[in-house]
């Protein structure tokens, strides 16, 4: 029996759960980013679908997989990592567009655990320090 329920039924289930890590921009830049635990029916019911269709070789490589028109003009990307038990972690780039990621970002936040940001730098004590990345390009 799992420790924690799922996020989505909110059952117990036999063996361990997936986590499910999710994180987007917001417009004004900063990141969000949030974890659910899923059994596997729950996992498989929300998500096999679209990650499927996520890892599609397509000439078109900004696919929305949600709906499947492209997304070029309007892409709104969400970056999943799922951790399957006993398995290797598997990372997406979902390509949506802004309609889209509005509806899966509902669906990713429903009873989630909001994660701290750690791209917060007054978080790790590098607030007063200058980011070593603005001088790469510079």
């Amino acid at each position: 029996m799992s420790v924690y329920p799922c996020s989505y039924c909110g059952q117990k289930s036999p063996g361990r759960l997936a986590s499910i890590y999710s994180a987007w921009f917001l417009a004004d830049g900063t990141r969000t980013a949030w974890k659910q635990r899923g059994c596997v029916r729950c996992v498989v019911s929300r998500f096999q679908t679209l990650l499927a269709h996520s890892t599609d070789d397509s000439y078109a490589m900004t696919m929305c997989p949600a709906c499947g028109m492209n997304s070029h003009e309007d892409l709104d990307p969400i970056y999943v990592s799922v951790y399957l038990p006993k398995q290797e972690p598997r990372e997406y780039q979902l390509t949506t567009d802004s309609a889209c990621a509005a509806r899966l970002r509902l669906t990713l936040q429903d009873r989630a655990e909001r994660l701290p940001d750690r791209l917060d730098r007054s978080l790790n004590g590098a607030a007063n320090e200058p980011d070593p990345w603005l001088t790469v390009l510079a």
